[in-house]
């Protein structure tokens, strides 16, 4: 159902508060809101490891001390295990302190193949996921267009054959 035309047209008294409405106050409850979660997440995050880096893998995770990690991994350390005190892995402890390389280290350990082999896997299994969500997500939309300039995906030829005549 079409909107009243008063309330649609671009000379309608409601148009330009609506507009600056986009770009000033929504923009400005997007910030406040985001510094509010990160305040409330920083807080929580910064009393979560209270012990010293060396004493157990969480702490190690949680300092994003990579040789103690290292160390607690050879040592047979649970990886899965649940801390008592706040219900998380050591995996969850490093992403939440944003510690990616402690995390990566904590998924990839398990693998029974080399560094050397890891990382070109890793890096090859990174480079396929966004290439693919590029060509799905980006390319052909609006996004794309902004980026690159307008694309048009490639139709198949059609085979030769007789062209219908009048």
């Amino acid at each position: 159902m079409p909107c009243a035309p008063r309330l649609c047209s671009w000379g309608s008294p409601t148009t330009l508060p609506c507009l600056l409405g986009l770009i000033t106050v929504v923009p400005a409850m997007t910030w406040v809101s985001g510094k509010a979660i990160e305040s409330g997440t920083r807080k929580w995050i910064e009393s979560v490891s209270p012990r010293p880096a060396g004493s157990d893998l969480w702490a190690a995770a949680a300092a994003g001390d990579a040789e103690q990690v290292t160390r607690h991994l050879a040592a047979g350390a649970d990886v899965n295990g649940i801390q008592a005190e706040f219900g998380i892995t050591p995996l969850t402890m490093a992403a939440l302190k944003g510690h990616t390389d402690i995390a990566v280290q904590i998924l990839v350990r398990d693998w029974g193949l080399p560094a050397l082999v890891k990382c070109p896997a890793i890096t090859l299994a990174v480079t396929g996921f966004l290439l693919l969500v590029y060509e799905t997500l980006v390319r052909y939309t609006w996004l794309g267009a902004l980026l690159n300039g307008r694309r048009s995906r490639k139709t198949a030829p059609s085979p030769p054959g007789p062209t219908p005549g009048p």
